[in-house]
C-alpha cells in the first residue's frame, strides 16, 4: 500500500504511551547526529528554533514554498534577509476564516518593500491528495473543509522543477512524506526541508487532536529523508527551549547532501517505460 511502513493515517499510538508522547523527541534527539551546512558553514537560526542553509549559493536564483502561514510573516522575511533573490510562494486555505477577510493582506503590507516584492500567495493547502481536506478542530467546532493539493500538483502548475526551499507547518505533514516517498517522486527536487512534526495537535479546548504518533511513526519519516540523501541540520521543540513530555511538536531541518544518491527516486516519472539508471 502506498502507506508501506506507515501504521494508520493519523498516528495510532495507544495509551498509556500517549499521555507523554514528548518521549519520543527525547529518545529521538539523545542520538541524532547534527549535519553542517554543504559548504562548512554554520546554518542560520530563524525564527521559531529553525535553521537555514545560506541560500546564496544556488546561482541560478533562490524559490520557497511556505506551507501555513497564520498571517505570521517572520520566516519570510528571514529568509529575504539572507538572500532578497528569493522568490516565495507561500500557501494557506485558513488565514481568511481565521482571522477574517483581508486580514492576510493586512499582515503583508505591514512587512517589508522586500517581503511585498517577492511574495506570493496561494489560496491552497498541501496534502497526500488533491481535493477537499478538514484541518484539526475541538471537537465540538464544525467540520471545514479547504481546497488541498499535493506537493507534485503544485509543483506542475507553478513550472518548477527545483525548489531550494520547502518549509512546511501544517497538519497532515507525515501522510505528505510517506505519500511521496510512496509515489516515487524524488525529494531530490528540494535542497532544504524545514518541517514541523505534529506527534498530536493541541487545540484551544487542551484537547489533544490526532493523536498520537510513536517512535515508529517519527523514525520512519527520518528514515525516509535519509534515503532521499538528507542530513538533519536541526532538531529543535517547536516552542520553548527543551523537549517534556508533553512537547507535541519539533521543527527539523534536513538539508540535501552533496553527490548523495538518489536511488531508485528520479526527479519526475514523465513516463513509466523510460527507466533511467
Amino acid at each position: 500500500s502506498s502507506m508501506a511502513g506507515f501504521r494508520s493515517l493519523w498516528g495510532t499510538l495507544p495509551a498509556p504511551a500517549s499521555a507523554k508522547p514528548g518521549l519520543v523527541w527525547r529518545q529521538l534527539s539523545s542520538h541524532q547526529p547534527l549535519a553542517v551546512c554543504p559548504d562548512g558553514s554554520t546554518p542560520l537560526t530563524l525564527p521559531q528554533n529553525r535553521k537555514l542553509c545560506h541560500t546564496a549559493q544556488h546561482r541560478r536564483g533562490c524559490v520557497v514554498y511556505s506551507f501555513g502561514s497564520n498571517n505570521d510573516f517572520s520566516f519570510e522575511e528571514a529568509v529575504l534577509e539572507q538572500d532578497e533573490r528569493c522568490k516565495i510562494h507561500t500557501f494557506d486555505p485558513t488565514a481568511t476564516h481565521v482571522h477574517g477577510r483581508n486580514s492576510m493582506g493586512k499582515a503583508i503590507k505591514q512587512g517589508s518593500a522586500r517581503l511585498r516584492a517577492a511574495l506570493s500567495v496561494h489560496q491552497t493547502g498541501l496534502a497526500h491528495f488533491d481535493g477537499l481536506g478538514d484541518i484539526p478542530h475541538p471537537w465540538n467546532a464544525p467540520v471545514l473543509l479547504f481546497k488541498m493539493q499535493t506537493l507534485p500538483t503544485l509543483m506542475t502548475q507553478l513550472g518548477h522543477r527545483h525548489v531550494h526551499v520547502l518549509k512546511i507547518d501544517t497538519s497532515g505533514e507525515m501522510e505528505v512524506l510517506h505519500t511521496l516517498n510512496a509515489s516515487g517522486f524524488s525529494l531530490r527536487a528540494f535542497d532544504q526541508v524545514l518541517m514541523e512534526i505534529h506527534l498530536y495537535h493541541p487545540t484551544t479546548s487542551g484537547e489533544r487532536q490526532r493523536c498520537c504518533y510513536g517512535f515508529e511513526d517519527v523514525t520512519k519519516a527520518f528514515e525516509i529523508m535519509r534515503t532521499h540523501g538528507f542530513a538533519v541540520l536541526s532538531l529543535q521543540p517547536a516552542s520553548g527551549r527543551t523537549f517534556t513530555p508533553d512537547t507535541c511538536c519539533a521543527e527539523v531541518a534536513w538539508v540535501k547532501q552533496r553527490g548523495a544518491s538518489a536511488g531508485r527516486h528520479r526527479y519526475f516519472r514523465t513516463t513509466n517505460t523510460t527507466r533511467h539508471r
